[in-house]
């Protein structure tokens, strides 16, 4: 594992798939998840649309990574992502419970 100093945080989690991708010099259409998202219109074709703020990327640049070879597939069944709302959902109610 190596540090690369960034914390990356933004509301769609997809477009942060895209430039954590661009920060390690991956292609982002490598990844299932991101050409999922892609094919499910959760993000534009041209994911050069998809901009960062803050730090300027080419400054965080991680040179040398590489992906695992090959790269483990991921299913996106119906179920896999009802069961997975629904835990996003209970922890993000049982915050707002617990705060007030």
């Amino acid at each position: 594992m190596r540090r690369v100093g960034a914390l990356l945080a933004g509301r769609d989690v997809f477009a942060l798939d895209v430039v954590a991708c661009r920060l390690i010099g991956v292609d982002p259409m490598r990844l299932s998840t991101v050409s999922a998202s892609v094919r499910a219109g959760l993000l534009p074709e041209r994911l050069e649309e998809i901009s960062s703020g803050g730090e300027e990327l080419s400054r965080l640049k991680v040179d040398g990574f590489r992906l695992p070879d090959p790269l483990s597939p991921i299913g996106f069944s119906p179920v896999r992502i009802v069961r997975s709302t629904y835990r996003h959902l209970r922890v993000l109610l049982q915050q707002r419970t617990s705060e007030g």
